[in-house]
């Protein structure tokens, strides 16, 4: 559990960049609207990489070192690396929208995966995962704002696409899993 918390770190800190490269773009494309609501968004998900970070520091006994050192001798799973990378595509050359289908996977996922997170917390502790707790507490009203912003940004015709994203996310989440657990064993 402690692996597979480090690759949602790791997940966790590129979702401020990918936000702020999707506010540049809509903004050099003149959608001001979404930018504005992207850049509403980066005001919730900013610093959640840093809560993330304080519950992995408690996890390692509060030493910085050895942190450092459980970092360094894991990257991102290559799962989670090529979904992020396609989403990162998807806003620099692709469909900038796109990024609402990853938002919107992981925000429902943070809600309605209540069983799973709890085994988490159960086993990991409260006090280090506020993460988990931060994205329960903020995320379930999120899921409204997704659909109307799926809605008013995503072209019907497109949707075999829409639903390739989303079954992706699905497939390297999944993976990533399997990649940790093989690491872990």
């Amino acid at each position: 559990m402690l692996e597979g918390y480090i690759d949602g770190y790791f997940r966790i800190r590129q979702t401020t960049p990918l936000i702020l490269l999707t506010v540049d773009v809509l903004n050099a494309a003149r959608q001001h609207a979404p930018a504005r609501l992207w850049g509403r968004y980066l005001q919730e998900e900013f610093a959640h990489d840093e809560v993330a970070r304080g519950d992995l520091l408690r996890l390692h006994g509060s030493s910085e070192s050895a942190l450092a050192l459980a970092l360094e001798a894991r990257t991102i799973s290559p799962p989670c690396a090529a979904m992020l990378g396609y989403f990162e595509w998807q806003v620099r050359k692709g469909d900038p929208h796109l990024l609402m289908i990853y938002k919107a996977f992981l925000e429902q996922h943070a809600v309605e995966s209540k069983d799973s997170l709890h085994r988490l917390v159960e086993v990991l502790g409260k006090e280090n995962t506020r993460c988990i707790a931060m994205h329960q507490e903020l995320d379930e009203g999120h899921l409204d704002e997704c659909a109307e912003y799926i809605d008013r940004h995503f072209n019907e015709s497109r949707l075999e696409e829409y639903f390739w994203a989303i079954d992706f996310m699905g497939d390297c989440l999944t993976q990533s899993q399997l990649w940790t657990a093989k690491k872990v064993l």
